[in-house]
């Protein structure tokens, strides 16, 4: 029996062209998907460029099949009768329906200027674009091209490759403590922080989140064999080794909350009471355990929260009663990513409803940063009586804050799009979250017929797309780990293969 077709029709030329192209697009996104963490992250334009190029090319290749496929409609070729191709259902129309508002928007919003007088940056703009296609793109390429075995073969890929690059991670950063990234000194020490494929820690923990959760659902989705649930838990034991060298305060936190919420309600669903009753204390108790761990033993991780301003801010006002007055003032002033937050509001309140367009940061933010103090040692924020069409350096300049990003995406979505922009952004976001909840019901009934029945780890995909979301989600709010390919492109693939799983297949041609 053929993957694709049914063996009672002869196999012709024309079949095997379009088969070539279904496999050559689907080979597309498998290599972005896999390739990507270990060209920096696709965060370089060098590397950016031929990896959108790849994705492009597995647009063009299923494209290219699906028009021969309607050229071919009238002859008697097995192209017609494609079996294990997923049909169009209600999910799907509504998972990609919801992202069409949102991308209209941002289509508009690039041909108008960021501001009177600041034209919008081509480059820029094209860049974040990109962000916002190319993981549709590849979500397209995977509905059209891939099939249940292929689905299967990427979560194993996925897998592995996060296992291989955690082994890396570890063995780099004790024998080269951190310093280079793959075969680059970098310019950043960030501590001896470990950072393996991505020039920032911060990310390389984002990246292994993912993973984490995918492991994660595998150990706690019903129907897997108690094989494969044992190697997901080394695996995450194997994952979280590089992750703690990160240090990564934001990540390893969002990965905390977003275990700790994620697994004791849709972790349990559909499960015995006694399923239900110890899951949530099982996965509090771990959260808690390691938590304490941390804070009560000598630890680069611990010792570094020590360091941060808003943890002694803390501790010297503990009772006082300006606490929360005195922790806000650290965060907006004191804090880097206070900072950032505060500059991209600045720029967000210039052009609240449309924002100030994609991509512009990096090209506006001096005229919104925040200098460390004034002359008389105060918290303060650049005057704008800078002219940037001239070079005019502003009386106050940024002399130590010096950025491209707003290390929050949540703020800079706001900042670059707008209140519309980001209405659109976060109603997809629900809709989304919506359909994985309603692809794990659907997983978890049991009501596949015998050809569309998941097996083995595709299980868990729905569970672990909604885990990764949640993660992010948190993450995102102090971090950039969106704006770097790898990221959004690795999400992208496993959200699309989860709402694929509880899809049926037998699309006729």
């Amino acid at each position: 029996m053929n993957e694709y077709y049914d063996d009672e029709i002869p196999i012709t030329k024309n079949d095997l062209v379009i088969r070539l192209m279904h496999n050559l697009a689907f080979s597309c996104i498998f290599l972005t998907v896999i390739l990507s963490p270990w060209c920096f992250g696709g965060w370089e334009m060098w590397w950016f460029w031929p990896l959108t190029t790849l994705i492009a090319a597995g647009c063009l290749f299923t494209g290219t099949a699906i028009l021969f496929s309607h050229v071919f409609r009238n002859t008697p070729i097995k192209g017609d009768i494609p079996k294990k191709h997923f049909k169009t259902s209600m999910p799907i129309i509504v998972a990609f329906l919801s992202c069409i508002p949102f991308l209209l928007y941002a289509l508009i919003r690039r041909q108008f200027d960021s501001a009177p007088g600041h034209p919008i940056v081509a480059m820029d703009a094209e860049r974040s674009l990109l962000l916002f296609i190319t993981p549709i793109a590849i979500a397209i390429v995977m509905f059209f091209s891939a099939t249940r075995k292929k689905l299967q073969i990427l979560t194993y890929a996925l897998i592995v490759n996060s296992v291989i690059i955690a082994i890396y991670a570890t063995i780099n950063q004790f024998f080269q403590n951190g310093d280079y990234v793959l075969w680059v000194l970098s310019p950043w020490s960030y501590g001896g922080r470990a950072k393996a494929v991505f020039y920032c820690p911060n990310h390389l923990s984002a990246f292994f989140n993912i993973a984490i959760a995918l492991c994660a659902a595998i150990v706690f989705t019903p129907r897997i064999s108690r094989s494969k649930r044992i190697v997901a838990s080394i695996f995450i034991l194997v994952m979280l080794i590089p992750n703690f060298l990160t240090l990564s305060r934001g990540g390893l936190a969002s990965l905390a909350a977003g275990l700790l919420l994620g697994l004791t309600t849709l972790g349990t669903r559909r499960r015995s009471l006694l399923v239900k009753a110890t899951v949530p204390i099982i996965v509090a108790i771990t959260v808690f355990a390691s938590i304490i761990a941390v804070v009560k033993t000598d630890n680069p991780l611990m010792e570094r929260v020590k360091n941060h301003g808003l943890y002694n801010i803390a501790v010297k006002n503990k009772d006082s009663s300006e606490l929360a007055e005195k922790l806000a003032s650290g965060f907006w002033y004191s804090f880097d990513r206070g900072m950032y937050i505060q500059s991209a509001l600045r720029a967000w309140k210039s052009n609240p409803v449309w924002g100030i367009g994609p991509g512009q940061h990096s090209s506006r933010w001096p005229e919104f940063a925040a200098t460390e103090i004034d002359r008389d040692g105060n918290p303060v924020v650049i005057p704008d009586d800078g002219d940037y069409s001239t070079i005019k350096f502003p009386k106050l300049t940024n002399a130590n804050y010096h950025l491209y990003e707003v290390h929050s995406d949540w703020t800079q979505l706001l900042e670059e799009y707008g209140i519309a922009g980001f209405s659109l952004m976060l109603v997809t976001v629900l809709i989304f979250m919506g359909v994985l909840y309603t692809s794990q019901t659907r997983v978890l009934k049991e009501d596949f017929e015998k050809n569309d029945n998941p097996s083995g780890i595709e299980r868990a995909l729905p569970l672990a797309a909604l885990l990764c979301s949640l993660i992010l989600i948190i993450h995102s709010l102090g971090d950039f780990s969106l704006q770097m390919p790898a990221i959004p492109w690795t999400f992208a693939s496993l959200i699309t293969a989860a709402i694929l799983t509880s899809s049926t297949t037998n699309r006729e041609g």
